[in-house]
């Protein structure tokens, strides 16, 4: 039987520490529409001590970025980002690694865009690698499930989206280069 390279182990020790706890959405929005959310912040200050319990470290590596500028409604500009990254995982007790994939974007009138799109790509990965729940302990066979009746929009015209893998992403020239 072959041995299960650690990083593996880590990754379902610190699911498990999550799994317990979760990561709420405690924050509000201050601006526009008012919804809850869980930062970056929240990501980092829950997820450190259970990586280093597990001997795991989380190494991000930005592969691709694309930026554009467009006015804003009020007359200014406003810069839409998109960054395509990697994080590896990797295990302090036996070096074995695991990489994992995705995608980030972002909007700010200033210079924060790249930032903002980095922070989200990172809370993303680590929220889809460590199944990381959004509440507690939620218990599913007390919920009140009532399906919506759904329109027939048939008639509704929508532009096609162009769908493209990771792969794609990677190769494409639209995309400005450079490595975290």
């Amino acid at each position: 039987m072959e041995k299960i390279p650690h990083v593996y182990t880590a990754i379902n020790e610190v699911m498990a520490a999550i799994s317990k706890t979760g990561i709420t959405k405690d924050r509000k929005t201050t601006s526009g529409s008012i919804y809850s959310f869980r930062g970056i912040d929240d990501v980092y200050n829950t997820m450190n001590p259970l990586l280093v319990a597990a001997g795991l470290v989380a190494i991000p590596r930005h592969i691709t970025r694309d930026c554009v500028e467009r006015p804003s409604k009020n007359g200014g500009v406003i810069f839409y980002t998109n960054v395509f990254g990697e994080v590896d995982f990797i295990s302090m007790k036996d070096g074995s690694k695991h990489t994992a994939s995705g995608f980030g974007e972002a909007m700010d009138s200033s210079d924060k865009s790249t930032n903002k799109a980095m922070s989200a790509l990172f809370k993303y990965v680590f929220m889809q690698t460590f199944c990381i729940p959004t509440e507690a302990d939620n218990d599913t066979e007390n919920a009140n499930h009532e399906v919506a009746v759904i329109q027939d929009n048939s008639q509704q015209k929508t532009a096609p989206v162009k769908k493209e893998s990771a792969a794609e992403f990677k190769r494409s020239g639209k995309t400005d280069e450079w490595i975290a």
